[in-house]
């Protein structure tokens, strides 16, 4: 299996700990014809692998539903997975067998620069000692794997050399891949560990409501609890 057998990326998520998010986001990957992606912020906490329909995800989190990172990969692939290492709720990485040479994916969700300094460090302390794990053997087999210039092919297959061609091929792929509306509609995927809840019931709507305080500034909606309470008479 070569590194062109299959297609990978990237993305932030912002959650897939909400019904529905898993399921658009693997329709999302199959639109694009991806095997496997990295996921940032996925808020799933703990490590491990969930199966769901032809993919798994493999996951790395904290104790609490924040950050979390991990690798959603298509059945395609799945036996070529060699080694899965859940490192904190920031840091993973995966180890693929392929045909001349293992390939290494390490996933790292940096902080924002609104962090503090001393997390910003953390993080790539951790990054860095991730890295300096990996073996030399393998570093030098993956930089001799791969050639000084990207190839380049056109819709029919054929190569690319003329570098304006090349642009114009990139620029194409980009608008036909970002500037169209997504058509995934968010459906609740039950084969999760996302929680499964009920619609509240009208009771419960109603005693939610009744449970207001009242002369309490409203919200964005600019709904006082009064007029609530009054259902609109």
């Amino acid at each position: 299996m070569e590194l062109k057998d299959f297609k990978t990326g990237t993305w932030n998520v912002r959650t897939l700990y909400k019904p529905g998010n898993l399921t658009t986001a693997i329709l999302e990957l199959e639109r694009y014809r991806l095997d496997i992606i990295a996921v940032q912020e996925i808020r799933w906490t703990g490590e491990g692998r969930l199966k769901t329909g032809n993919w798994t995800v493999f996951h790395s989190g904290g104790d609490e539903h924040q950050g979390g990172v991990g690798f959603i990969v298509n059945d395609k692939i799945l036996h070529r997975v060699k080694k899965f290492k859940a490192v904190n709720d920031r840091i993973c990485h995966m180890e693929l067998e392929c045909r001349w040479f293992n390939v290494i994916l390490i996933n790292g969700y940096a902080p924002t620069e609104d962090k503090e300094d001393e997390v910003k460090d953390i993080f790539y302390e951790n990054l860095e000692n991730e890295c300096d794990r990996i073996p030399t053997n393998k570093a030098n087999e993956i930089k001799n794997g791969f050639k000084t210039k990207a190839h380049i092919k056109d819709e029919e297959g054929l190569l690319i050399t003329d570098k304006k061609k090349a642009a114009n091929e990139f620029r194409n792929m980009f608008e036909t891949m970002l500037n169209q509306p997504t058509q995934v509609e968010v459906e609740e995927n039950l084969n999760t560990a996302e929680q499964r809840l009920d619609e509240p019931t009208l009771k419960e709507v109603e005693r939610a409501v009744n449970m207001l305080k009242n002369m309490k500034a409203p919200g964005e909606d600019a709904i006082v609890a009064e007029l609530l309470k009054e259902g609109g008479k």
